[in-house]
């Protein structure tokens, strides 16, 4: 049934492949809202169940366990739902990490070249040059 395809679309791992995480992201929040449509037509089955087991429905048995199974179903939807959701930020969380740490990783290899370099200048000019180029690196570190 529907709350069986909806399972099964919020266990996938979509968040291990981080290419497009926006559009994953945006997809699972339409997700999020077409579950979050359904609570009512659940809270209503529900309702109309336990009103007729109350009633004494000859098929109280039958009803019961049903309403338990789709009650069983909607809650390990929900977790997966939150799960997934959970896992999708924190790939993108990860994304940006490592972005921010190429970038540093960068920034430091460029500033290592600058403070290990061996030119010390052939002329007044040159060294000059250099002074301001070691000032400008000096600012950059502070």
């Amino acid at each position: 049934g529907w709350i069986g395809e909806k399972l099964q679309t919020a266990s996938d791992e979509a968040y291990k492949d981080t290419s497009n995480l926006q559009g994953k992201l945006q997809k699972h929040a339409a997700f999020e809202a077409e579950v979050t449509a359904h609570r009512n037509a659940i809270e209503s089955l529900n309702t109309s169940g336990e009103q007729m087991i109350s009633q004494k429905h000859f098929a109280s048995e039958a009803i019961r366990n049903r309403l338990d199974e789709i009650a069983r179903l909607w809650q390990q939807l929900v977790e997966k739902l939150a799960e997934r959701g959970r896992k999708l930020r924190d790939a993108q969380k990860r994304v940006h990490f490592l972005r921010e740490a190429d970038e540093v990783s960068s920034w430091i290899s460029d500033k290592e070249a600058v403070a290990s370099s061996e030119d010390y200048g052939k002329d007044l000019e040159h060294v000059e040059v250099l002074q301001k180029k070691f000032d400008d690196f000096q600012k950059d570190l502070a």
